[in-house]
């Protein structure tokens, strides 16, 4: 696939990504792709199989993702204020 990919996959009971991803056990994860913010958490972990995930990574339950979207932005409603993603 081309392009950026925005979805998330909760998997809820860990059947859809436990051993197959990358051969962890888990309870619960969300796949996603492999922003760089995220790949640097240590509950986060890039697949085995880039051919079979195409380039995705998992985060475990302790790691809530989500995503935001913020349309018609007025470009002065951010300034000065600091942001972290953590």
């Amino acid at each position: 696939m081309n392009g950026q990919k925005k979805d998330i996959l909760y998997d809820l009971d860990g059947t859809f990504t436990t051993n197959t991803f990358d051969g962890r056990q888990r309870v619960s994860g969300a796949v996603t792709y492999n922003w760089k913010h995220l790949a640097s958490e240590s509950a986060c972990s890039s697949t085995t199989s880039v051919a079979a995930w195409d380039n995705t990574l998992i985060c475990d339950e302790s790691v809530k993702v989500v995503g935001i979207a913020i349309s018609s932005l007025t470009t002065s409603i951010f300034d000065g204020v600091g942001m972290k993603v953590q």
